[in-house]
């Protein structure tokens, strides 16, 4: 009898446990279409404005362009849109080449060079590494470092042209990223927002920006136009920033693990 119920037991639990996952996948799927709607960008006071969307942090994995990206539409990019990897995952060898370039950019004088003047920085794919270059003169420079290795490992490395180098978005981040802190705490935009944690900044190196983060129900052309004060104040490019409605705190996300077509 005890084993009957326990048969029992387990098979009602593993129902419950798929329902519960279906819906788990059902409202994520549905939060994501929901969240990333078919507006485009809007421009305010000179700071583009979008609503936001997972899927343009991924765009190189989806193969479709993003509301805002600062990264020439040159032959690379359309190789990207054209055969996107569409998984998610390192490549092959990604450790060894990016510690290796790593190593390059901090030790060797030009290496140290090439990141202050025109490294932009770099992501990846299950297939490929991207490194963004302001210059294609710096692009030579890098293939020259890590390209040898990366054959070893069969890793295809796709340059992109950007505006912005890596050192410039970091900086900009960190300062936006102090500034909204104390704003929130004292300042214009704790009197225009009660919300708390309201605002909050970051870079993507794959779309060559600064995002700002604001709680949707914070966001409007009053709260745009001091944003676009303070990148004023803190000397940021305008076009290097772009103002994004994120997710109400709380909402259910599932992160599912990254495969990887990498076979080593």
């Amino acid at each position: 009898m005890a084993d009957f119920v326990m048969r029992w037991a387990c098979k009602i639990a593993v129902a419950v446990a798929a329902v519960l996952v279906a819906f788990v996948v059902y409202v994520a799927v549905g939060g994501l279409q929901a969240v990333g709607g078919q507006r485009s960008v809007s421009v305010i006071e000179g700071l583009a404005v979008a609503e936001w969307d997972c899927r343009d942090y991924f765009w190189y994995i989806y193969g479709r362009l993003p509301k805002k990206l600062n990264i020439e539409l040159d032959d690379a990019v359309k190789h990207i849109l054209d055969k996107p990897t569409g998984v998610f995952g390192t490549p092959c060898g990604f450790f060894n080449i990016s510690e290796k370039l790593r190593q390059w950019l901090n030790n060797d004088p030009v290496g140290i060079e090439v990141y202050e003047r025109c490294y932009g920085g770099m992501f990846v794919d299950a297939a490929r590494i991207y490194i963004v270059v302001t210059d294609h003169a710096c692009k030579e420079k890098i293939a020259g470092t890590i390209g040898d290795l990366a054959k070893q490992f069969g890793t295809e490395v796709v340059f992109l042209k950007g505006r912005y180098t890596y050192k410039q978005l970091i900086q900009w981040a960190d300062a936006l990223k102090d500034r909204l802190y104390r704003e929130e705490n004292g300042g214009r935009l704790s009197q225009m927002c009660n919300y708390t944690r309201a605002f909050w900044a970051n870079f993507d190196v794959a779309r060559n920006l600064v995002n700002i983060y604001v709680q949707p129900k914070c966001l409007s052309p009053s709260v745009v136009k001091e944003l676009a004060k303070l990148v004023d104040e803190l000397e940021i490019p305008r076009e290097a920033v772009l103002v994004e409605d994120r997710p109400e705190m709380g909402a259910l996300f599932v992160v599912l693990p990254c495969p990887t077509r990498c076979p080593c």
